[in-house]
């Protein structure tokens, strides 16, 4: 029988894991590849192959693509298509875990159509027409060759994660031009995608999730060509032709600027245009690859460079594309070659290109970057994000950098979701350790499972100060490790009313702090619910007012020790419980229990109550110059 703590244990026994794998990318050396054991994509074929002469192996094999989802953090694959693959199930492989998870099941699979029965599409080569939109968090996919006749497919699709359902975006302005060997990158400052096209409509074309529009930049022929999104200037660089061109994103100049470049640029006459192309943010480099030598080119020189090492993969013959990706977490390059061997990585330069300096961003209606999630792919560790007060809608995000300060400025920045969520987790997933977050406003989380967090955290250390969380599943949801300050913060009606979700809900971590906060109405659930292993809840307002129907205003379920000093607490005449302040209510996990409340004001408006509840065998419980008013039971 597993109990709670064998619970608790093998979660830390995982996590320390994934913080193994993760340290192992990141400290790869110079020049060097890495292939990572038992990483190959068949471990999670389907049991059932829906045809096809070469399998799923062909969702790589057959001209498949790949591209890099920041959100979720993964690699996301869908491919198959021709006569190789009738499967059109989609793959991710998890850069956290380095594994891999197979999505859906392939649909009942139709012939020579742009869609099955069930309304899916049908599978396809996919080439480079893949890209993640972080503003929508959908993925995206456009063109291919189609299951059966291998003709062209034209319409524009997206993929929710959360939801594992295809939306066919035909409403669209219908992009007729030519879908066989499309490429596509997303810049996320302007959230659109950028299409490179063949006959018969060649050219550059752009499409806006939101608008759901594509307008055609200019004329220009692409077939296969790799593209790059260099985000420090903003210039989408292509290799096509012989040449490396590039369009100034920044400025709207869609006029092709050809470049010169010296060194070794043997990739330009490869006779290859199937490799992939990445941006390196961290050295600020473009980087190519598709087996044998590395290849690197300085923007700002205009040399390319090559790097050699052992250990790489074999190249896929039909080409890379976007499964050739840039990793800013780990700063890696990521290569999926095929599905039988192992995920293999690639790191150009230790430390990122030499210890560059921390970046402020700037964010808001007047600023490069709109939106948050427009920066959340782009921060490095030490930078930080700074946010024009003002309402953004719908706009969530994942962060992965570590000591990073993201903050409100000229006011709180409101993250007003009506539902949106990153991760189907909440409005922020904060990986990051050291993460300090400062005047934000939190609003409208909620997610499929009813546990949606206006942040939910799964970094090692979190500090908040300042910032307003209301109207959410949860205001914060909390890891199972680490150390969580709050400061300064007001929680309010939190909770989906099922008495599961709170306004505060923090787990088994080894510290967690709330001081000088206004906490109150949480929505049937608990005011504070802390399952951290010490607990310090200092100078607060935890409140229900007349109309609140909280639960418990302080629930700390699992002991451990607790100092709750200089609160003002209060229960209200409609609470869901009639319990202020409980303690080891579940079960006590900890060794040490012990239990301080010093110098609180309790007030209970409801008709009967019990000030604290304690569990039995706690080696301290110490009630000390406390002032409880109205009626119920001390202890």
């Amino acid at each position: 029988m597993l109990t709670k703590s064998k619970v608790l244990f093998f979660s830390f026994i995982f996590q320390l894991t994934l913080h193994a794998q993760n340290e192992i990318l990141i400290n790869l050396p110079e020049n060097s590849w890495y292939g990572a054991p038992n990483t190959e994509m068949a471990r999670v074929f389907p049991d059932e192959d829906p045809g096809g002469i070469s399998g799923p192996n062909a969702i790589i094999g057959a001209w498949g693509g790949g591209t890099y989802d920041p959100i979720h953090h993964q690699m996301i694959l869908w491919g198959g298509g021709h006569d190789d693959y009738y499967g059109n199930e989609v793959y991710v492989f998890k850069l956290n875990s380095l594994t891999w998870e197979r999505i859906n099941n392939p649909s009942q699979p139709s012939f020579n159509a742009e869609q099955n029965g069930d309304g899916t599409p049908t599978s396809r080569h996919t080439y480079g027409g893949l890209a993640y939109l972080t503003a929508a968090n959908r993925f995206f996919a456009r063109g291919g060759s189609r299951a059966g006749d291998g003709w062209q497919v034209v319409k524009t699709w997206t993929f929710s994660l959360e939801e594992k359902k295809w939306y066919d975006m035909s409403e669209s302005q219908y992009l007729a031009s030519g879908a066989l060997g499309n490429s596509c990158v997303y810049d996320p400052v302007d959230d659109l995608v950028y299409l490179g096209c063949n006959d018969p409509n060649s050219g550059l074309y752009s499409y806006s999730y939101d608008e759901n529009v594509w307008k055609q930049l200019n004329s220009d022929y692409f077939y296969l060509y790799p593209m790059a999104l260099d985000t420090k200037r903003r210039l989408l660089f292509v290799i096509g032709e012989g040449f490396l061109f590039t369009y100034d994103l920044a400025n709207k100049n869609f006029n092709r600027v050809i470049w010169t470049t010296t060194g070794s640029a043997g990739i330009l006459n490869s006779g290859s245009d199937h490799f992939g192309l990445a941006y390196d943010s961290k050295a600020d480099k473009i980087v190519a690859w598709n087996g044998g030598p590395v290849y690197v080119l300085d923007p700002e020189t205009k040399i390319w460079t090559t790097r050699t090492a052992s250990g790489a993969p074999s190249p896929t013959m039909t080409g890379i594309f976007g499964r050739w990706q840039y990793i800013p977490k780990e700063d890696v390059f990521v290569a999926i070659t095929d599905a039988e061997v192992n995920v293999h990585f690639f790191k150009l330069s230790e430390g990122g290109g030499g210890g560059e300096e921390p970046t402020i961003y700037r964010v808001g209606a007047n600023q490069t970057y709109k939106l948050p999630s427009q920066v959340s792919s782009l921060v490095r560790d030490g930078d930080t994000v700074e946010i024009d007060a003002g309402l953004y809608e719908g706009d969530v995000a994942s962060w992965y950098a570590n000591d990073l300060t993201i903050k409100g400025i000229g006011g709180k920045a409101h993250l007003k979701v009506n539902g949106q969520h990153a991760e189907g987790k909440g409005i922020w997933v904060i990986h990051g350790d050291s993460v300090v977050v400062e005047n934000i406003e939190f609003s409208g989380a909620s997610v499929p499972d009813e546990n949606g967090a206006g942040i939910r955290a799964e970094g090692n250390v979190l500090t908040i100060r300042q910032c307003y969380f209301h109207d959410n599943e949860n205001g914060i949801l909390g890891p199972n490790e680490g150390e969580i300050v709050i400061e300064n913060c007001e929680f309010a009606y939190n909770g989906y009313g099922d008495g599961q979700t709170h306004n505060m809900y923090i787990g088994p971590i080894d510290k967690f702090t709330v001081k000088s906060s206004y906490i109150h109405h949480a929505k049937i659930g608990h005011n504070i619910k802390s399952r951290a292993r010490e607990n310090h809840i200092l100078y607060n307002r935890i409140m229900d007012e007349g109309d609140g129907t909280s639960s418990y205003a302080i629930d700390l379920p699992n002991g451990g020790k607790a100092f709750i000093i200089g609160n003002l607490i209060q229960q209200g005449p409609q609470n869901d419980n009639y319990t202020l302040v409980a303690y080891g209510a579940e079960d006590l996990i900890y060794s040490e229990n012990e239990f301080y409340a010093v110098n609180n004001t309790l007030v209970n408006d409801y008709d009967e109550g019990v000030f604290f509840l304690n569990a039995p065998s706690v080696s301290t419980f110490a009630l000390i110059n406390n002032l409880c008013v109205g009626p119920g039971t001390m202890v």
